[in-house]
C-alpha cells in the first residue's frame, strides 16, 4: 500500500462518496426508467417469483433489518416499512489507534456485518453494539483494493452463503487503474478468490446485494443513466439492467440493498450533499421514486442479509 497517498486520500474521499465519473464502457443499452430486471427464463419481476430461503429458523429477528453506515463512522440500522433510521453507535474500529475509515459494508446470516476500510483491511462489526473486530484478511488480494460488497446464498433455499465483492479501486487510485472484476471472499480463511471480469459494466464502481433465493445484483452509479444490474455469480455475465433514469447525479457516497422485494439506494445529491436521499426501486412497477429525501448524514455503506424478505410483508 502507498500510504502517503491513501492518507491524501482519507482527506478528499468519504468511504463510498466521489464525483461523478462514467465508465468506459457506457450503459448496457436497455432503455426506460426503472425497465424491470427479469428472472431470466420466466420474464417476471425480480423476486417476484418463488422465495425459499428467509426467513428461516436459523434467522435471528436482527438479521432481517438492513444496515448502513455513515461518512462519520456511525453505524444504524433502517428499517424499510417506516423509512426509520435507528442508532446503533459510533463504530469502535474508527478510534484511535485503528482508526478505520468505512468505505463499503455487508451484513451475514448471523446479522454481523462485514465492513471493508478504505485502506483494504476487513473487519467484522457486531449489529447490536457497532464493536469492530479486525480480521487477518490482507488488503490488496488480487488488486482488489476496496470493494462494493454483498452476501448471497448458495441457492433457494440454503442456509449457507458467500460474499461477492466488486473491485472499486481503479475509481479511487488504490493502488492501480485496472479492473479486477467480481470475486468471493472467504470469510472463514479470509482469502479471496477472483470469478473473472465483467461482460459488460466492468469500468464503473458498483455496490452490491444479494438475496435468499440465491441472485446477486448491483447497483451501478457511474453509467448513463445509474443501472441496476443482475449478475451471474459463477462467470459475471450481467443478465439484466434498469436503468434509473429519475437518480440524482451522485454528490459524495452511495449504498445499495435489497429488501422486500425492491431495492433501496441511498445516496447524496449537489442539492444535498451534506446527507442522503433514499430512493425504492420497484421491479413489479419500474419506478424509482425518492422515498425519503431529509436523511441528515451521508450513508456511505450498506448491508442486508440473506434472512431479509423477499417480498413486502403483510
Amino acid at each position: 500500500m502507498r500510504l502517503g497517498f491513501l492518507l491524501a486520500v482519507l482527506l478528499t474521499v468519504a468511504c463510498a462518496a466521489g464525483r461523478e465519473e462514467r465508465g468506459a464502457d457506457g450503459s448496457a443499452g436497455v432503455g426506460g426508467e426503472g425497465a424491470s430486471i427479469n428472472t431470466g427464463g420466466s420474464g417476471g419481476a425480480v423476486l417476484n417469483g418463488s422465495g425459499g430461503g428467509p426467513p428461516g429458523e436459523d434467522c435471528p429477528p436482527e438479521a432481517e433489518k438492513v444496515y448502513v453506515v455513515d461518512s462519520v463512522n456511525t453505524l444504524y440500522s433502517f428499517d424499510p416499512p417506516t423509512l426509520s433510521f435507528t442508532t446503533i453507535g459510533p463504530l469502535s474500529c474508527t478510534a484511535p489507534p485503528i482508526s478505520a475509515v468505512p468505505f463499503s459494508m455487508a451484513v451475514d446470516r448471523d446479522a454481523g456485518a462485514w465492513m471493508v476500510a478504505l485502506d483494504g483491511r476487513l473487519f467484522r462489526i457486531d449489529t447490536s453494539n457497532a464493536q469492530c473486530t479486525q480480521t487477518s484478511y490482507a488488503p490488496n488480494q488480487q488488486g482488489f483494493m476496496v470493494f462494493g460488497m454483498g452476501f448471497s446464498s448458495d441457492g433457494p433455499g440454503s442456509r449457507s452463503e458467500q460474499l461477492f465483492v466488486h473491485d472499486n479501486s481503479p475509481f479511487y487510485g488504490l493502488p492501480d487503474v485496472t479492473w479486477s472484476g467480481l470475486a468471493t471472499i472467504d470469510v472463514a480463511t479470509n482469502s479471496l478468490a477472483p470469478i473473472g471480469l465483467y461482460t459488460q459494466l466492468g469500468s464503473s464502481r458498483a455496490e452490491l446485494t444479494g438475496t435468499g433465493d440465491g441472485r446477486l445484483f448491483g447497483f451501478f452509479p457511474d453509467e448513463v443513466p445509474p443501472v441496476v444490474a443482475e449478475i451471474d455469480k459463477t462467470n459475471v455475465t450481467i443478465l439484466s439492467v434498469a436503468p434509473q433514469a429519475s437518480v440524482e447525479s451522485m454528490n459524495g457516497g452511495f449504498a445499495f440493498a435489497h429488501w422486500g422485494g425492491d431495492f433501496w439506494l441511498f445516496y447524496s445529491t449537489p442539492t444535498n450533499p451534506s446527507g442522503s436521499v433514499v430512493a425504492q426501486y420497484q421491479p413489479a412497477l419500474g419506478t424509482t421514486p425518492v422515498v425519503k429525501n431529509d436523511v441528515p448524514f451521508v450513508v456511505v455503506g450498506a448491508g442486508v442479509s440473506t434472512c431479509a424478505p423477499l417480498q413486502p410483508p403483510n
